[in-house]
This record gives structure tokens, C-alpha cells and sequence, in this order.
């Protein structure tokens, strides 16, 4: 239902709605401990994440769709890790996704809420899980979104 209503939100609405981003004052996040290497995939959280979601016996080309969309946002972020993305930097490439880009919003919210849910420090995750939640929630409430019932 949210992804619904997420598809017929006008691009005015997705700016506003960032602007209005409640400010990041939560902890900072724990610096990964090692250097990234060559590629996205091989990233110890990403790894750490496609085993957890085997584990779960998720599907295959599930896992292999929410691996492709953190991939790709953490191309678009620049390859800024996922274990440091803020609520900021997953509004930013869902609304490139929405401009048009390249991704799917859905795998996208998914593969970030999965890990999220997995991610080692909590206290930094619950900020920007409450921040994302907040801004998702702005963007649906506005009044040019579509969703705004008379």
C-alpha cells in the first residue's frame, strides 16, 4: 500500500518533503573497521547481509534484487557504505528512483529495512530508522501526494 501510494507522489512533493527531514543529532555512526574493497558486493556487511537472508531461505532472486539495490544506492551515494547511510542518503536515491533513475523504490526499502534490522549499532540505526519512518511519512501527508483524502 505504501509503495502504491509512494508511485504517484509529484516530484515537488519528494523535495519538500526532504527539506522538511527532521536534522540529524542522533550518535555517530562506529567507523567501519576496514577498507572497502573493489567492489560493492564484496563488502563485509554486504556479505554479512546475502548469508543472513540465505539463512532465512529468502528467495533467490529476491536476495539477488535487494542485493542489486544496495548496490546501486551505493553507487548513486558515491560508494558510501551502507553501514554509515543515513535517512538522508536513502531519501536521495529513492528520489532519484523517482525522477527515474535506474532502481526499483521497493527493493530498495526493503533491502535497506533488512539491513538495518541486521546492522551492529543500534543506536545509531534507531535514529535514522525514526528519521526515514518521519520523512516517508511527511511525503505521504502532503497535500500534493495524492494521498490527502476530502
Amino acid at each position: 500500500m505504501v509503495y502504491n501510494e509512494l508511485r504517484r507522489v509529484p516530484r515537488q512533493s519528494w523535495d519538500g518533503a526532504l527539506e522538511r527531514l527532521p536534522e540529524d543529532d542522533g550518535p555517530e555512526p562506529v567507523p567501519p573497521p576496514d577498507r572497502p574493497p573493489a567492489r560493492v558486493v564484496d563488502l563485509p556487511e554486504v556479505l554479512a547481509l546475502r548469508a543472513l537472508l540465505m539463512d532465512r531461505r529468502v528467495a533467490f532472486d529476491t536476495v539477488e534484487r535487494w542485493i542489486r539495490a544496495l548496490t546501486q544506492t551505493t553507487r548513486m551515494l558515491e560508494y558510501e557504505r551502507p553501514l554509515v547511510w543515513t535517512a538522508d542518503h536513502v531519501a536521495a536515491r529513492l528520489i532519484q528512483i523517482a525522477e527515474g533513475g535506474e532502481g526499483s523504490m521497493w527493493s530498495t526499502l526493503e533491502v535497506v529495512r533488512e539491513l538495518w534490522e541486521w546492522h551492529p549499532d543500534h543506536p545509531y540505526i534507531e535514529v535514522q530508522s525514526e528519521r526515514l519512518l518521519s520523512w516517508l511519512e511527511m511525503l505521504l501527508a502532503s497535500p500534493q501526494s495524492g494521498s490527502a483524502k476530502s
